[in-house]
């Protein structure tokens, strides 16, 4: 109602009085006022929508970047879990292979021990003991093979270089025939060898030198092997 009498007003008036003159006097009015307490109202309203709208955006590109973050780690989380697997299955493989063969070489040692032990009897009798003294090394060779074939299964079990088999597993043991040919040749020699090889550590666990025998030091361990005649073993 006041609207539709503000708008007669200033109809009638328009004619009689000059625009600001008019302008002024309605200015005052609650229709002008409500009008423009509306515009200011509606200015602000805009401006912040346009602020909530900005604000939207900046909230939704942040959205999308953790959502990629998400992902990203959700990713590296389970390439992780899936390495952890792995890792935890090639440790209990390597485990269980490293138990293996540390088993068999303590089976393997100790049987090569014992049999070097109840073989020393043996390889002291005279020209016979030859025999059972390359019996027992070629078990040495043997075994020191086996051992060097788990030790390259270890190797190969953690990703390591093998080593040479072929340095220990190619190695021939000589027939008695070679032995005792090289014995008669040169014996001293044959001495010297051997126990250079023994000493190469550098622990002098055998003298360089062989020792000296007697006549009757020899006759009371060959005689009984070998059953000379009574006037070479009285």
């Amino acid at each position: 109602m006041h609207t539709a009498s503000y708008s007669v007003l200033q109809r009638v008036l328009g004619a009689a009085l000059a625009d600001a003159r008019l302008e002024k006097i309605l200015s005052h009015s609650p229709s002008v006022e409500r009008k423009r307490d509306v515009a200011v109202a509606t200015e602000a309203l805009r401006a912040e929508k346009t602020q909530l709208t900005s604000r939207n955006h900046e909230l939704t590109s942040d959205n999308h970047k953790l959502t990629n973050k998400h992902a990203e780690l959700e990713k590296s989380h389970k390439d992780i879990s899936t390495k952890h697997t792995d890792l935890k299955a090639t440790n209990i493989k390597q485990a269980a292979v490293a138990k293996n063969i540390s088993q068999k070489i303590a089976e393997r040692s100790a049987k090569t021990a014992t049999r070097n032990i109840a073989s020393l009897g043996g390889e002291a009798i005279p020209f016979l003991g030859t025999a059972l003294i390359l019996g027992v090394t070629a078990w040495d060779i043997y075994d020191l093979c086996e051992t060097l074939k788990d030790i390259n299964q270890i190797n190969q079990a953690f990703g390591h270089p093998l080593e040479n088999q072929q340095a220990i597993c190619g190695q021939k043991v000589p027939s008695t025939g070679q032995v005792m040919a090289d014995v008669k040749s040169n014996w001293q020699l044959a001495y010297k060898s051997a126990t250079d090889s023994i000493n190469q550590t550098g622990n002098a666990m055998i003298s360089p030198s062989p020792p000296s025998i007697s006549w009757s030091q020899m006759k009371t361990l060959v005689c009984p092997v070998i059953g000379a005649p009574s006037t070479l073993c009285p």
